[in-house]
């Protein structure tokens, strides 16, 4: 099969660089940087194709636009897998493995839960829909932005100037997912899937339940596996963990396709470990 890396990167051109150089030749690499990152298109290996659009902000929809922008840039070349990734993933299994782990059934691999979820997130995750915020302006998290927020979220409540639920059946999980060729191009042109991104502009966290949404009320519903093939360690506060050389046998024998989160300082010696790995295992 061939595989396609879809990665929004803004920071650690080292473990940029270490990741893309362990992907094989032959599979494609499509990469938005953060257009408030210091780094350019030339500090990207020539072999990737590379933009520098939008800014994103903790929790903002420009990170959703900036990965269906490569999605559909992507497109224009068939891959059986397009592999959403961060710049601070790596491989937890040697690429020669995809086609193993992944089937030949063509199934969609996502983090999947049916909302309401949690309370505690998001209102059960129905306030990504109904609230428009100001993470596509700046960064929430920081003290004055997020007092001006918590007062808009009060205003639009107060005004029932709150948006309507999509009548759609409602999901949400991680974005990062391993989605097929079929599906892809099908989201890409349906008419549905554009209300819905466009409907998310201005709210938070649109990325994690636009594409299970999508998946989960679209023709591929009955080609979907509930577990993006990812080891992340949500152990700690806060969370994912960093990882370090100490995380390498549960992440080689997790048999999943990708690891987050790496830092070319932190996971120096993790990452080592794992190139090696891959190395055996092409070998053999």
């Amino acid at each position: 099969m061939r595989h396609c890396l879809i990665m929004t990167v803004y920071k650690d051109l080292p473990m940029i660089k270490r990741f893309i150089s362990a992907v094989p030749a032959d599979w494609g690499i499509y990469v938005h940087i953060d257009a408030k990152s210091a780094l350019t298109e030339k500090d990207i290996p020539s072999r990737a194709n590379v933009w520098k659009l939008k800014k994103i902000y903790w929790a903002g929809w420009e990170h959703l636009y900036a990965i269906c922008f490569l999605l559909k840039q992507a497109c224009k070349e068939r891959y059986d897998y397009y592999h959403i990734v961060s710049g601070q993933d790596f491989f937890a299994s040697s690429p020669e493995r995809f086609d193993e782990l992944l089937g030949k059934e063509n199934m969609n691999y996502v983090d999947l839960f049916r909302l309401p979820g949690p309370k505690t997130w998001w209102e059960g995750g129905y306030k990504i829909f109904r609230y428009k915020t100001l993470s596509s302006y700046c960064d929430v998290r920081k003290t004055f932005p997020r007092m001006v927020n918590k007062l808009f979220y009060l205003v639009q409540k107060l005004t029932h100037t709150t948006q309507r639920l999509p009548d759609l059946e409602l999901y949400g999980g991680s974005v990062y997912s391993s989605l097929q060729y079929d599906f892809v191009t099908w989201m890409l042109s349906d008419t549905t899937a554009m209300k819905l991104l466009n409907s998310l502009k201005h709210t938070a966290c649109a990325e994690e339940v636009y594409f299970q949404t999508v998946l989960m009320n679209s023709p591929f519903k009955g080609k979907v596996i509930g577990k993006p093939l990812r080891y992340v360690d949500w152990s700690v506060i806060p969370s994912p963990k960093y990882l370090t050389e100490e995380d390498y046998t549960p992440i080689v024998e997790s048999e999943g396709l990708f690891c987050r989160k790496v830092d070319s300082r932190l996971s120096d010696r993790l990452v080592s470990r794992l190139e090696d790995y891959i190395v055996s295992n092409k070998e053999n």
